[in-house]
């Protein structure tokens, strides 16, 4: 007996069709310069795990506005979170978390536009009925 789901080579479409190099960040550009985010349809549970749990603490007033936004950004950004806060900082009194929560929506909105290569479906040639 075969196994007809692949989510791997789901996972991979997927990454191709967003153009992730890792799999798990996308890229996106401030002023000139490119930063990588963690995609969150495919971060690890332990990373959504994170995140919910610092939404939930937010709704619940347990840590302030400034707390929240570092920690999101490090979240989103682990290996570029100060450079992207200072990057941002470099066009005025710019909240960088605003910035962030924009990428994260256009990649949103490109992820429901493409989620899968063009070989979906929707683009095969409907098999003969018998």
């Amino acid at each position: 007996m075969s196994n007809d789901i692949d989510l791997t080579s789901m996972l991979e479409q997927r990454a191709e069709a967003l153009k992730i190099d890792n799999g798990t960040l996308f890229p996106f550009t401030v002023g000139g310069k490119e930063f990588h985010a963690i995609a969150q349809e495919l971060a690890p549970l332990d990373w959504k795990n994170h995140l919910s749990e610092l939404q939930d603490d937010a709704r619940a007033n347990l840590i302030s506005a400034d707390t929240l936004r570092e920690e999101m950004i490090a979240l989103f950004l682990p290996d570029e979170a100060e450079d992207f806060t200072t990057h941002i900082a470099t066009f005025g009194d710019i909240d960088p978390l605003d910035i962030l929560q924009e990428a994260i929506k256009k990649h949103a909105e490109k992820v429901q536009r493409n989620p899968t290569r063009v070989s979906s479906r929707n683009t095969r040639k409907p098999a003969k009925r018998r």
